[in-house]
């Protein structure tokens, strides 16, 4: 990895980090899910991958620490493997994903907190979150509708893509 592409990762990793934090008082919207999803299309799954583990990471050092970083690394993971299935789709296709990504994201971490915690009732306490899938699954459309022509004119205009 040559030394301008690690430098531009750091920055969007930062820009990650900075953007988490200054969005954790609002329930659920996170700019930061858009951002991961776009950066598969434009920069590949490894540099998305890299991007939103370390935004993890180290926002988790100041939020706190736990299981559940590990969990929203795993989320995270699977959501843009599925978003790299779908970089040759049209625009609006992925615009839907990005949409239904706020739902993996809340099953996902339901299914591994009822793993882990073997909750008997897993259906009621999915149900429970669904209102803040919703906001995150809102979030998420609307942030990737806004980012992706201006994150993608951005790189562009930086030399970063074609």
């Amino acid at each position: 990895m040559s030394l301008i592409r690690l430098t531009r990762l750091a920055l969007l990793i930062a820009a990650c980090v900075v953007l988490r934090t200054a969005f954790q008082w609002v329930p659920n919207v996170q700019p930061i899910s858009a951002i991961f999803l776009i950066l598969v299309s434009l920069l590949g799954l490894p540099s998305a991958v890299l991007v939103a583990m370390m935004t993890m990471l180290v926002t988790g050092i100041y939020m706190g620490f736990g299981y559940w970083v590990a969990f929203q690394c795993l989320a995270y993971l699977i959501i843009l493997i599925g978003m790299r299935c779908l970089v040759k789709q049209p625009f609006w296709l992925r615009s839907g994903y990005a949409l239904l990504s706020g739902y993996f994201y809340g099953l996902i971490m339901s299914l591994l907190y009822n793993l882990l915690f073997g909750l008997g009732h897993f259906t009621a306490y999915y149900l429970s979150g669904l209102f803040f899938d919703s906001l995150h699954a809102i979030s998420n459309f609307v942030f990737y509708l806004l980012l992706f022509p201006t994150l993608r004119q951005l790189f562009k205009m930086a030399r970063i893509i074609e």
